[in-house]
């Protein structure tokens, strides 16, 4: 898809279509207010209630998506839009109104089918941009309306399977009672889609779609990395809520044990991206766009790869302490967060443009990171430092030497020389045994 769009489009319409992705992205964010995750908490601990809860989140997300409508075409009007465009695009919220059916896999273990369901959406709307791309009439507007209605029809398909496995029910009885529940992890949600996304909006109005372009290029990868620690709380987190609910020894030595080893396996991805990222990035970049446009992209990609690595430690350990009740500190966490992310992006963005935006998500996300482990440990007694983190941390070191002792031979050689340094790594754990 990006690599369709980078090309197909101008860099300052592709800078434009990031924007309103992060945009729809952010609103999403505010629509949910922590519904989903509450949602999933509260139906893996009480399966019988399930219908009430998905009644609730429905009730409630439709209400906050006309907010979110007024809000997005506004937004897109005042950036320069117009109005027939902003008012189709800004339709898009209404979308996500349908996400509480996918907490129903969720929680009954099935994430595989809503997985299944939005990868035919994306392999839809693939297809759709490569047919208008190929024909020479793929335009910034058309592209948007595309991705507004392949991700319609996805939702679509995932409510249908979804209102199979569980009736909706009545939210009027529960609906006040469930927003307050919710509230602080909402807030939390909020600040976190907040920090997550301001950057684009900051290099938007401060130096332009160029910089939106350059900065998407390195963000688009990372986007695609941050699925990995995504989707792995979204089978792990009904699980997690399991545990943290029963309050006897052994369910609290499985959490932690849980949590350990969820840890080590995220990181087998994280600390190998991080490690080879400064030597393979330039060659990451000029795969994928367009020469003589992207290059600015290579160093924010490094430091977005090392955010990546902080991220598979932040996104399981904020999500534990959301299991274990703790949305109270989880809302205190991304609070401080957003205004250090806000602050720092004021000075970083108009001075160092997207390097700037990349190291503060970095820092970002190690702040984060650092708070919820610290939290999980003082709420359960789990701690992520165990012997789970050593083949994770073998493998990164012989990748990374591998890829930088290939680098004078290009890219490619680049990656058989990461491939072949993290075989040697696997061998000496082998060995190690």
């Amino acid at each position: 898809m990006t690599l369709i769009l980078a090309r197909a489009l101008t860099k300052s319409d592709f800078g434009r279509y990031a924007f309103v992705a992060t945009l729809l992205a952010l609103l999403n964010a505010a629509i949910d207010f922590g519904g989903d995750l509450i949602g999933a908490r509260e139906m893996s601990r009480t399966p019988e209630g399930a219908g009430g809860v998905v009644g609730v989140l429905l009730a409630q997300k439709a209400l906050f998506a006309l907010g979110g409508w007024v809000i997005a075409f506004a937004v897109l009007l005042g950036a320069g839009e117009t109005a027939t465009f902003s008012a189709l695009t800004a339709l898009a919220v209404f979308v996500y109104v349908l996400s509480p059916f996918e907490v129903v896999f969720q929680v009954k273990l099935e994430s595989g089918v809503p997985v299944a369901l939005h990868a035919i959406e994306r392999l839809l709307f693939v297809a759709l941009l490569g047919a208008f791309a190929a024909a020479g009439s793929l335009t910034f507007e058309r592209a948007v309306l595309l991705f507004v209605a392949t991700t319609g029809a996805g939702y679509a398909a995932v409510s249908i399977a979804g209102a199979r496995r569980v009736k909706p029910g009545a939210p009027a009885p529960r609906i006040g009672a469930f927003l307050f529940l919710q509230t602080p992890q909402g807030i939390a949600s909020l600040a976190a889609a907040a920090y997550y996304y301001l950057d684009t909006f900051y290099l938007r109005f401060f130096r332009g779609t160029d910089d939106v372009a350059t900065y998407a290029a390195a963000y688009r990868i990372y986007s695609f990395g941050v699925l990995i620690p995504g989707m792995t709380m979204q089978a792990l987190f009904p699980v997690l809520s399991a545990l943290a609910h029963r309050a006897d020894d052994e369910s609290r030595e499985r959490f932690a044990a849980t949590y350990r080893e969820a840890l080590g396996k995220l990181l087998l991805v994280g600390l190998p991206a991080l490690a080879t990222a400064p030597a393979l990035a330039p060659g990451v970049i000029g795969l994928l766009f367009p020469k003589g446009g992207y290059e600015g992209a290579v160093v924010p990609l490094v430091w977005l790869a090392a955010a990546f690595a902080v991220e598979c430690v932040g996104s399981l350990s904020s999500h534990s302490v959301v299991a274990l009740d703790g949305q109270m500190a989880w809302m205190r966490t991304t609070l401080l967060a957003l205004t250090f992310n806000a602050l720092g992006n004021l000075v970083a963005i108009p001075r160092f443009g997207p390097t700037g935006a990349a190291a503060m998500t970095f820092a970002t996300e190690a702040f984060v990171a650092v708070a919820c482990v610290l939290r999980v440990r003082a709420m359960s007694g789990a701690t992520p430092f165990s012997r789970e983190l050593r083949p994770a941390i073998v493998l990164a070191i012989g990748a990374g030497a591998g890829s930088l002792a290939a680098l004078p031979f290009g890219f490619p050689i680049g990656l058989v020389g990461a491939a072949l340094g993290a075989g040697v790594g696997a061998l000496v754990l082998r060995i190690g045994r």
